[in-house]
C-alpha cells in the first residue's frame, strides 16, 4: 500500500512516496533500490549466527535467560563458567572457563 506522505520537520507533507510494512503495518519511505518483500527494517532483521569482536568470535545464545541474562535450556543454566570474552550469553566453548579447565 502506497501513500503519496513524507515526514519533513515532524509533520507529513506529500513529497515521497511511502510504503506500509506488510507485517507490522509502520510506514517507511522507499529506498533506492526496490524491495520486493514490502518489510521494514525492523521486520527484515534476523538473529547474528557469529559477532566478531576484535580477533573473538561469539556465538550467541538464542533461547531462555535468566534474571542474570544467563543462557537457560529446560529452566537449567547452558554451558555454565565465567566467558572469557565477557559475554554472558556466548555459547562458544572456547570462551566458557569451566569447559577449558576440562581440555
Amino acid at each position: 500500500m502506497k501513500t503519496n506522505l513524507s515526514r519533513k520537520n515532524g509533520r507529513l507533507t506529500s513529497v515521497q512516496e511511502r510504503n506500509l510494512c506488510f507485517r507490522c503495518g509502520i510506514p517507511w519511505e522507499d529506498e533506492k533500490r526496490k524491495r520486493n518483500d514490502l518489510l521494514c527494517v525492523s521486520c527484515r532483521a534476523r538473529p547474528a549466527k557469529s559477532i566478531k569482536f576484535g580477533a573473538e568470535h561469539c556465538i550467541p545464545w538464542h533461547g531462555q535467560y535468566d534474571v542474570e541474562d544467563n543462557p537457560l535450556l529446560h529452566g537449567e543454566l547452558f554451558l555454565p563458567g565465567e566467558r572469557t570474552c565477557g559475554h554472558k550469553d556466548c555459547c562458544n566453548v572456547m570462551h566458557i572457563q569451566n569447559v577449558l579447565d576440562e581440555i
